[in-house]
């Protein structure tokens, strides 16, 4: 794996793609679905871009309850993309960073409409080209059901472990029983009040249930079905807590997809771990995938046992 991004790295010097990006821009986009609510989105634009030329655009999307640039750790990935000559925009969902919404529009319904929404955005005010996706966690989710209703399928995918099983899921918060009532709960009162085991309190809609009840099986299988041809890679750890290997590996199964194994530090990858190798691990595999997406998913890379 090393040899091969370091590989990548050359190509991307050598063709001379390596340039100092410019800072982020933050810009709100007006919401399609939810009347007077703006999305706080943030764009970081390659140095030398030409608006008569088609530009890459990679869209960063965080996980549940994180924020645009998952404090700090979206910015190298899209600082690095950048410099590789793609412009990036990474967004707040309701309740998230910057947005002024409450938690409780915080629903795949919405956070799925927000993605296009700011994509559409991105196409009306610069010269887009290939759009990729890049989804942490919930993040991932949000991509395959983009495509399992064929909303809006990606170019290109990075999946950082990705939370595809509605089963896992329910294991961050308190298992299959506790669900069930915190269901019962919200379809009484309208909302729950939850507190993460990162100590975030948030407040879990009746909407925010019944979304993730329509795909309780085969998200994945639903996806690929309108991604063919898609290049894919899976990132994951062999010690995360938040979404089991098995299911980031069950995804790249379906996806014939490589994986990159991050080989620390749980759910945190470079956007929380401060070990230098998952760092380098997570962000250079990454940048090196959305250089050229078709090279690295067509390169021998070594699959985690």
């Amino acid at each position: 794996m090393k040899k091969l991004l370091a590989l990548v790295l050359v190509i991307a010097m050598a063709f001379g793609m390596l340039t100092v990006a410019h800072a982020e821009t933050a810009v709100t986009v007006p919401s399609t679905i939810r009347e007077g609510a703006s999305i706080p989105a943030f764009i970081t634009m390659p140095e030398k871009y030409d608006a008569a030329t088609p530009t890459k655009l990679i869209v960063m999307i965080h996980g549940h309850g994180g924020n645009h640039n998952e404090w700090g750790g979206y910015d190298a990935i899209a600082k690095g993309c950048s410099e590789n000559g793609a412009i990036v925009v990474t967004l707040d969902f309701p309740g998230c960073g910057a947005s002024t919404e409450s938690f409780q529009q915080n629903t795949m319904t919405n956070m799925k409409q927000d993605v296009l929404d700011v994509i559409n955005y991105m196409k009306a005010n610069y010269n887009i080209g290939e759009v990729d996706g890049f989804g942490y966690s919930m993040g991932g989710r949000i991509v395959l059901e983009m495509a399992a209703e064929n909303m809006f399928v990606f170019d290109a995918v990075a999946f950082i472990a990705p939370a595809e099983d509605y089963e896992n899921l329910k294991l961050l918060f308190g298992g299959p029983e506790k669900w069930v009532e915190y269901e019962k709960e919200a379809a009484e009162k309208g909302y729950i009040t939850f507190t993460t085991i990162y100590g975030q309190v948030q407040e879990l809609s009746k909407a925010w249930f019944d979304d993730l009840a329509k795909y309780p099986d085969g998200l994945a299988e639903a996806a690929v079905a309108n991604m063919a041809n898609v290049p894919v890679i899976v990132v994951y750890a062999p010690d995360d807590e938040a979404v089991a290997p098995e299911v980031s590996q069950g995804v790249a199964d379906v996806f014939n997809a490589p994986v990159v194994i991050s080989p620390r530090d749980g759910h945190s990858y470079s956007f929380y771990s401060q070990d230098p190798e998952v760092i380098a691990t997570v962000n250079e595999s990454c940048i090196a995938f959305f250089y050229a997406p078709a090279d690295f998913v067509s390169a021998p890379v070594e699959k985690a046992a």
